[in-house]
């Protein structure tokens, strides 16, 4: 996919079409600037999301 090298890299393991889909909600809600900020808020959210299932298991 040619915008996973541009906007966020190999490391961050995040799936093609996730990096789709924020990019492109990216732009839709801040315009031009949500093409960075997209897949950056979503490349968050799953750090967090993982970091609580690590720290809080289910019972």
């Amino acid at each position: 996919m040619v915008l996973r090298p541009m906007v966020v890299g190999r490391q961050t393991k995040m799936p093609d079409y996730l990096v789709l889909f924020s990019t492109l909600g990216g732009l839709s809600v801040l315009g031009i600037s949500g093409f960075v900020l997209g897949p950056v808020v979503a490349a968050l959210f799953m750090a967090v999301w993982q970091l609580i299932e690590e720290n809080h298991p289910q019972e």
